[in-house]
């Protein structure tokens, strides 16, 4: 409690000397005089300090001042009020500068707008940004932002978690804007086919696998086993015989699967285009049933590795 009230008193204190120092009374009669000899006389009558550029001030004209008891305020006024300086008070400072020029507010340019998503409803946090620079800001509840820059025009780009990035640009001549995100789903609306028919990939839960046509083109291959060899993550290939057609055991996260009974056990299911194909050894032409398809006419190949897609 008492570092609260001792900080509200120092803050109290402060626009205090503040006032105090500007409403200082001076009694003045000086004839063609410098500046620099009006802010000294000031100086000792009230104890303020002047801070200015010696350089700006050396040309200016000499200057006559009468005053009877007014405060500094007013005499800073008057002495300034035909030249190109203004002054400010600082606690016990005055700080003597140039005024703005036209061209200098012309510099500053204020640029708002509303973003919407594409509902047309508000969307706070939608993070501003200059593009090329660090200067930005954020939407507020009601999707509103305002910034003011010190360019003509540029860019702005609009970011937001889920939503794709925008730019739009900005001139003088602006008027206030309308932004509308568009979401970003990136994947998941793609189709995945599975077996026996097709899903949403945002509705798939299960973990799949897939190699394309674009990915096998390259891969000298007779058969579609050789092909998938160290193509897929958790899909092992052991090719048993080094002859063409030579049948190949697939294990799919181990020595696991649904068929556990006659020639195909520990193999995994096969499905073409909908269609159920059992991978077996013909006992006569001694090749495999998988050799017989052509690897040129694939167009995908998607493993179904856990309990999900083989429900």
């Amino acid at each position: 409690m008492r570092l609260c009230i001792l900080f509200v008193c120092v803050l109290q204190f402060s626009v205090f000397a503040r006032g105090v120092a500007q409403d200082q009374v001076v009694s003045l009669e000086m004839q063609n005089v410098s500046y620099f000899e009006l802010f000294n006389e000031i100086h000792q009558q009230t104890g303020l300090r002047f801070i200015y550029n010696t350089n700006q001030l050396e040309g200016m004209p000499a200057i006559t001042v009468h005053a009877d008891k007014q405060s500094v305020k007013e005499v800073l006024e008057n002495i300034f009020f035909n030249t190109p300086f203004t002054f400010s008070f600082e606690q016990n400072v005055v700080m003597v500068k140039m005024k703005p020029t036209n061209e200098d507010e012309k510099k500053a340019l204020s640029v708002k707008g509303f973003v919407y998503d594409e509902k047309k409803q508000p969307m706070p946090g939608v993070t501003v940004q200059v593009v090329g620079t660090a200067v930005g800001t954020a939407t507020n509840a009601k999707g509103w932002f305002a910034i003011t820059l010190p360019i003509l025009k540029g860019k702005l780009k609009f970011s937001f978690v889920g939503y794709k990035d925008q730019e739009v640009e900005f001139t003088e001549n602006t008027d206030t804007l309308k932004i509308y995100m568009k979401e970003e789903i990136n994947e998941l609306d793609e189709a995945v086919i599975r077996a026996y028919g097709t899903q949403k990939k945002r509705e798939t839960i299960s973990a799949l696998s897939t190699v394309t046509a674009e990915e096998l083109k390259e891969v000298p291959a007779a058969s579609i086993t050789s092909l998938l060899q160290g193509r897929l993550a958790g899909v092992n290939v052991i090719q048993q015989s080094g002859a063409p057609g030579s049948a190949a055991v697939i294990a799919v996260r181990g020595f696991n699967s649904l068929l556990v009974d006659g020639a195909s056990d520990g193999q995994p299911l096969w499905v073409v285009d909908g269609v159920p194909m059992y991978s077996f050894v013909s006992p006569v032409t001694g090749t495999n049933t998988l050799a017989d398809l052509d690897p040129n006419m694939i167009e995908s190949v998607t493993v179904l590795k856990d309990a999900a897609a083989a429900s």
